[in-house]
């Protein structure tokens, strides 16, 4: 149940970032902030292997879901931006290790199906062979350490968009009106699309918050980075 409501958050993240203005999302790395997304949705919804090499009786690894779950995107959202490109069936790899977002739409029988990630086994093929050139060659930057700091930024970007428009109207105090915010939730229709867009930045930010101080976001490689600069510390 938990992990369902964090893929949940994701998608809810996505499409927040779908609905910047222009003026707040020009300022940020949109593309590499939906991969990043993307990536820890994943986390949440395919099952991960126990710790300590724990099996059944039958020794199979045993792991902490039984299948995987759905994972919903707004892929308009992630076509728009960049973050996913139409995959033809030649640039397909093992599908084992490399991740696809699907277009379950029947209507649009016409349209592509699969679409790869950027930065991935995929796209990369797309952009060896000239398919993808320019800026729709250049990796996203895929990093925990980078995309969750980004995403805090982003929050900052739209309360300081919606606090500016405020005083523009001649509005109340920036500070006062944080004390009320809760309040105006079920009156959208007074609020302006900015400020009901920082109202889901702030519900976004709480629930990342939480996020951040329950999940392990080392992978390996980052753990083995982080011995080697302590290595380097001793040594010193």
């Amino acid at each position: 149940e938990s992990n369902a409501l964090d893929i949940a958050l994701a998608e809810q993240t996505m499409a927040f970032v779908g609905a910047l203005p222009a003026a707040v999302r020009g300022a940020h790395d949109v593309r590499s902030l939906l991969v990043n997304l993307v990536d820890m949705q994943s986390r949440f919804a395919e099952p991960e292997e126990l710790p300590f090499g724990i099996t059944d009786d039958d020794g199979h690894a045993l792991t902490d879901m039984a299948h995987a779950l759905p994972k919903p995107r707004p892929l308009g959202v992630l076509r728009a931006h960049r973050a996913v490109y139409a995959c033809a069936d030649k640039y397909v790899v093992d599908a084992d290790y490399e991740e696809y977002v699907l277009d379950d739409d029947e209507a649009a029988a016409d349209a592509p199906r699969r679409y790869c990630i950027a930065g991935g086994d995929s796209w990369q093929l797309m952009v060896d062979d000239g398919t993808l050139t320019g800026d729709d060659a250049v990796a996203p930057r895929d990093s925990v350490w980078h995309w969750l700091g980004a995403l805090f930024d982003v929050f900052a970007a739209v309360h300081d968009a919606a606090a500016a428009e405020r005083r523009a109207a001649g509005g109340d105090n920036d500070d006062d009106d944080d004390n009320d915010n809760d309040d105006d939730e079920d009156d959208d229709g007074e609020r302006s699309e900015l400020e009901q867009l920082e109202d889901r930045a702030r519900r976004l930010a709480a629930c990342w918050y939480y996020v951040a101080s329950q999940v392990d976001f080392n992978t390996s490689e980052d753990s083995d980075d982080d011995d080697d600069d302590d290595d380097d510390d001793d040594d010193d």
